[in-house]
């Protein structure tokens, strides 16, 4: 994930990285992103 700002997690979902939206959800002090992150983990599997 780059340091420049909260992952995207819209193109994590679209192309399936689901250990990309793992590694988003663990790594981010923004609720609404690791939430995001959550349910797109979820609903790639």
């Amino acid at each position: 994930m780059p340091p420049f700002g909260p992952p995207d997690i819209a193109k994590f979902k679209a192309r399936g990285d689901v250990p990309g939206l793992i590694e988003a959800r663990g790594r981010q002090r923004d609720s609404a992103v690791r939430q995001a992150a959550a349910t797109g983990a979820e609903s790639a599997r």
